[in-house]
Formats: structure tokens, C-alpha cells, sequence
């Protein structure tokens, strides 16, 4: 849950950085077009563009700050999740890569074949088990999705 909730949370990252960008862009065509006018003088023009310049200019502080909160709501989010999986409360987020998650699961997890049913056992000990349940599930899904590609 909390990965499909960080996920949706970047997604609404991206478009929020995209408005900030198309903002910035209508603050630089209206300066371009400020620019021209030196060239052509319009004193009506002028004045609207005058101030086109400066609330999109204001638009663009005002979406900028929202974006960078909403970056450091992420990166809390990530944390938090991060603390939960590794027990470590502090650190910079560092995003997965399997030879890292191979890592935890070799530490965290027992594994058992039963040789003769082909049953797979997976236990572990912990302080939080929803978490841990959550983990074997995702994990028990990917790699059964991964030997289906590989081997069927």
C-alpha cells in the first residue's frame, strides 16, 4: 500500500513540476515579447504585459514552493517506509536495486524447500509483522512473475 501510495505521490510530483514549467515558460514569452517591444512601442500592451509578467512570475514563486514542500512530503514518506523496512531511523532515502533487496531478504527471511511437495516455507521474526507480511507477499508475487517470464 504505502508503494502505490509513493508512487501516486510522485506521479502527482511530476505534474506539479510540469505546471511549474509551463509557467516559467509564459514568464519568458511574455519577456521576449516585452523585449520585442522596444523595437514597437505599445504603452496599452506594455502595461498588460507588465503585468501578465508579474502574476505569472508571482504563479511561478507560489507553484515552485508547493512543489518543493510536496518534494520534502515525498522524501518523508520515503523515509518513513525506509525505517519501517530497515529499522534504521535516519538516512538519506536510496532508492531499491536488487543486490540491495537480495541483501534484506537473505537477512530477514528463512527459506525452506520441501523437496518432496515442492512447498515453499518463508519465516522471519520481527517487531512488525504487517510489514514483513506485505514484503513476502510483494516478493513472493515478483518472483513467481519473474520464473513465469524466464521459464514458461
Amino acid at each position: 500500500m504505502e508503494k502505490a501510495s509513493i508512487e501516486q505521490q510522485e506521479e502527482f510530483l511530476r505534474k506539479l513540476e510540469d505546471i511549474k514549467n509551463s509557467c516559467e515558460s509564459l514568464v519568458e514569452k511574455v519577456g521576449h515579447l516585452q523585449v520585442d517591444l522596444f523595437n514597437y512601442p505599445n504603452k496599452d500592451l506594455e502595461k498588460k504585459l507588465e503585468k501578465l509578467n508579474n502574476d505569472f512570475s508571482n504563479q511561478h514563486i507560489y507553484i515552485s514552493e508547493v512543489t518543493e514542500t510536496y518534494h520534502g512530503n515525498i522524501d518523508k514518506l520515503k523515509q518513513r517506509v525506509k525505517s519501517l523496512l530497515t529499522g534504521t531511523e535516519k538516512g538519506k532515502y536510496i532508492p531499491p536495486n536488487p543486490k540491495r533487496l537480495s541483501m534484506l531478504i537473505a537477512s530477514t527471511f528463512s527459506i525452506f524447500v520441501d523437496r518432496g511437495t515442492g512447498f515453499i516455507t518463508i519465516s522471519t521474526e520481527t517487531s512488525k509483522p504487517d510489514v514483513m507480511v506485505e514484503l513476502i507477499l510483494n516478493t513472493s508475487q515478483e518472483t513467481d512473475k519473474l520464473l513465469k517470464e524466464r521459464f514458461f
